[in-house]
């Protein structure tokens, strides 16, 4: 079997690291029409796709046990698009939706080429919760070491008196097309350093605004499934899985 590269089955998201991408792709690993970044799992839920005790399973051992584990996250713990390139030709021939990582804009047009009729899911506002992330897991990176052009530092170093607030920027996901009533000279010239998506649908997921609070979270979960025309969330398996995660990542849990 050959990969078929006209599928509509990838999801194409882009988040630069330690903005959560990961952890929004094995949520949405949750349901019965996609599946996590890893070729045994995949295997498994081509043929048994309703199976959702194995889906959180599994998910659930991309989390480290304690927070001093979370500097070995992405080598020990994490799946990834090295983790399922066995699998890509039986994915990409199924009726299963499968994840790939864009950690820059470029990384995502770069895809597109390639898997022209991928969906494009773009995480925005994350700072906050970057800056949590990269506190424990970066082992020496920095946030503007691994966002490019893409964080509020690089963008007021670049930004025009007349270019939009970074705030309005996030979002418009990063892309000019998206802010209506901008002049075409501005929108060139925010382009040079921005350039515009290539053409894709794209949907966002605001970070900050919904991951601190799991009743928000929820919500904006919800949202997206049926964004994807998923029609099987589960806000227990969900609910549980951000749990896990957020532990790791702040000092108590959130009220419900």
């Amino acid at each position: 079997m050959k990969i078929n590269y006209n599928s509509y089955n990838p999801v194409i998201i882009q988040f630069p690291r330690f903005a959560g991408g990961k952890f929004i792709s094995n949520c949405l690993a949750l349901s019965k029409y996609a599946v996590p970044q890893d070729a045994t799992t995949a295997n498994y839920l081509l043929d048994h796709p309703d199976d959702y005790n194995y889906r959180f399973k599994q998910v659930t051992k991309t989390l480290p046990a304690t927070v001093a584990e979370m500097r070995n996250w992405i080598n020990n713990y994490e799946f990834g698009d090295r983790q399922q390139e066995s699998s890509l030709a039986q994915l990409s021939n199924s009726g299963l939706n499968f994840f790939l990582v864009a950690h820059q804009p470029s990384n995502t047009t770069e895809l597109l080429t390639l898997w022209k009729n991928a969906k494009v899911i773009i995480l925005t506002n994350f700072r906050q919760f970057s800056n949590i992330s990269c506190e424990r897991k970066a082992n020496g990176e920095t946030i503007e070491g691994v966002s490019g052009n893409y964080c509020v530092e690089k963008y007021t170093l670049l930004k025009g008196s007349s270019w939009p607030t970074w705030d309005e920027f996030n979002a418009a996901k990063f892309d000019v097309i998206n802010i209506s009533n901008l002049p075409i000279s501005i929108r060139d010239e925010i382009s040079n350093f921005y350039p515009p998506n290539p053409g894709a649908a794209t949907l966002g997921f605001d970070i900050d605004n919904s991951i601190f609070d799991k009743s928000k979270f929820l919500s904006a979960m919800e949202t997206l499934y049926n964004q994807l025309a998923y029609n099987d969330f589960n806000r227990q398996l969900v609910g549980d899985f951000w749990q896990s995660y957020m532990d790791l990542h702040i000092d108590k849990h959130q009220n419900t």
